[in-house]
């Protein structure tokens, strides 16, 4: 009984493993190495060499428990193997190393080559780079060898990896090929076909084709139909007209006939085409309300918007109580009758002469502070000035200013500050300012005078800007101008006084040279006169010794201001030099 359970134990103590397997050589029918078939019982060694590679492959043991033999068809032999067992490779070491490094030795390289801009060119135009590169057996990551070698058509050109290929080195198409050594020896090689295309001549002309079919001709005419059917009359016919007709009530359907004229046949083709249809009358509107009524009578039905222009010469009392008067115009509001007033912003004029001609004794336009009128044949216009007055009622202070026009006057008024004034008292003749008049006294000749007549007699006239007086100018009285002076060198340190009255320069000066000046000489640009007191043209101004008239000088002054000197007698810095009041006229503006 032990032994029996012994037994049991060692056959289920290890994992059972059974295959069947179908036989693809006639093992279970001829010998094997040792001139014997397998048989039931006999032990096999199976190798997996791409199972665990770190341990040699994996190495089972397996015997042969059953067999099935077909002596007809021996694809039909199977073989049961049981009670596998792994095994472990007793290959050493240095034996699996030898034989990887036959492996290795025998294992081919993947050579490439890799282009920047494609292999083709056009024209001779362009550039590609080619770069060699090589892989190791399945390796996806690239090795470097130690040596390149590119060859263009079998000529050498190059002793690197990489190379740049110009389009214009080509000549219809070259091959690039290179090698990659590696210890030595030639690993890879690869090669590729640049070609370089261009474009090619003309070709000569093609013979002209067939003229096409085109329209040389469009026309048109008309005909009128009392029906919608389609009129099939000819274009001959003279039913069609060459003018488009009128349409009434009875011919009501207008027709077209196009006619299109080809340079080839068909030579004409014709399309008919409808183009109108008479539209019949409608039935008449109801009448609309009366825009506008014109009657010596009250209108009896009202709506609001309704005008009245009543034409009675006398006036009447309408039902609402309203006073009618003649010719005049009125609408109805809903409750009453209301004059029919024209807005003034409803006329659209750029003068008065729009409106006709307008009699009136008098009008007044006024806005604001102005104001003007036209009354007994005087024009008035008037205004009033404020400025800041903190003494008085409101901070500032009035002031009435206006003027009159009439047949030949024309006054000026104004008012002082603080005078309370209303539109007449602006014109009251104690208050006018100045006054123009034109007397023509004589009316037989051509005496006409001009009269400006001021209040007061400080009055000044102030004319600003450039005044021409044409013809002779008499005054009376003192013509004050204004006046400026100026003290100027001129000339080797001597200075002289100008003073410039109107368009008039006087000089004066009693003062020495400061430098003693050639003697006998012109000496040109010794000093230049300032803008307001430059001559019109040349000057000559004469200065002389006190003391000696042998001692004198002429100063030369020139419109552009430039002054030139000359002395006679030897005048030293100690002799007074005198140049009385001479003068020149200039016409500078007046100096600031």
């Amino acid at each position: 009984m032990w032994d029996y359970a012994v037994s049991q134990f060692k056959l289920y103590a290890y994992p059972q493993l059974t295959y069947e397997v179908s036989v693809a050589v006639n093992a279970v029918t001829s010998a094997l190495g040792n001139d014997r078939k397998l048989d039931i019982g006999d032990t096999i060694i199976v190798q997996d060499k791409t199972f665990d590679k770190s341990e040699g492959g994996l190495i089972l043991s397996a015997r042969v428990s059953e067999q099935e033999i077909s002596f007809t068809n021996p694809h039909d032999n199977k073989i049961t193997f049981t009670n596998f067992v792994k095994l472990k490779s007793e290959i050493s070491a240095d034996l699996y190393g030898r034989m990887k490094d036959l492996v290795d030795q025998n294992t081919p390289y993947k050579a490439e080559v890799e282009t920047t801009n494609g292999l083709q060119f056009k024209n001779g135009k362009g550039s590609t780079t080619l770069t060699a590169r090589i892989y190791f057996g399945s390796d996806s990551s690239e090795t470097k060898a130690d040596s390149y070698e590119w060859r263009k058509d079998g000529t050498l050109v190059a002793n690197v990896q990489e190379i740049t290929v110009d389009a214009s080195g080509i000549d219809g198409k070259a091959v690039y090929a290179y090698k990659a050594t590696v210890n030595e020896k030639v690993v890879g090689n690869a090669s590729v076909t640049i070609t370089n295309v261009n474009d090619g001549e003309n070709g000569a002309d093609g013979t002209n084709g067939t003229d096409g079919r085109s329209v040389t001709g469009i026309e048109q005419k008309y005909q009128l139909t009392q029906t919608d059917a389609t009129p099939a009359n000819p274009w001959e016919d003279e039913v069609w007209q060459t003018s488009q007709p009128k349409m009434t009530a009875t011919n009501k359907y207008l027709w077209s006939i196009t006619r299109t004229t080809f340079n080839q046949a068909p030579l004409t083709q014709d399309i008919v085409e409808q183009k109108a249809v008479y539209g019949d009358s409608g039935e008449n509107g109801s009448d609309g309300d009366p825009g506008k009524i014109v009657s010596d009578k009250e209108p009896t039905t009202k709506f609001v918007g309704l005008t009245w222009k009543y034409s009675g010469i006398t006036a009447i009392d309408a039902s609402d109580g309203t006073n009618i008067q003649p010719n005049t115009e009125y609408y109805w509001n809903g409750k009453n009758w209301v004059i029919n007033l024209i807005n003034a912003q409803n006329i659209i004029t750029d003068t008065l002469t729009a409106l006709g001609d307008v009699t009136a004794g008098s009008f007044t336009l006024k806005k604001g502070d102005t104001g003007m009128s036209v009354k007994d044949g005087t024009v008035k216009s008037w205004g009033v000035s404020k400025k800041p007055d903190p003494s008085v009622p409101g901070g500032y202070s009035n002031t009435s200013v206006g003027n009159t026009l009439d047949s030949g006057n024309l006054n000026f008024y104004s008012a002082d500050y603080n005078t309370i004034s209303n539109d007449e008292e602006v014109f009251d003749p104690a208050k006018k300012a100045v006054s123009f008049r034109v007397n023509n006294n004589n009316t037989q000749s051509n005496s006409v005078t001009l009269i400006l007549e001021s209040a007061k007699p400080d009055f000044e006239l102030l004319v600003v800007g450039k005044t021409v007086l044409q013809g002779d100018v008499t005054v009376v009285g003192v013509v004050n101008q204004s006046s400026k002076k100026a003290t100027v060198n001129f000339g080797y340190g001597r200075n002289v006084t100008l003073t410039r009255d109107g368009s008039y320069v006087t000089i004066t000066s009693q003062n020495r040279y400061t430098i003693a000046p050639a003697n006998g000489t012109w000496l040109r640009n010794v000093a230049t006169l300032p803008s307001g007191y430059r001559p019109v043209e040349d000057v000559l101004i004469y200065n002389h010794d006190l003391s000696n008239g042998s001692k004198f000088s002429w100063s030369l002054l020139h419109p552009s201001g430039v002054i030139d000197l000359f002395s006679s007698g030897n005048i030293t810095t100690n002799d007074y030099i005198l140049s009385s009041a001479q003068f020149w006229i200039t016409k500078d503006e007046l100096p600031s």
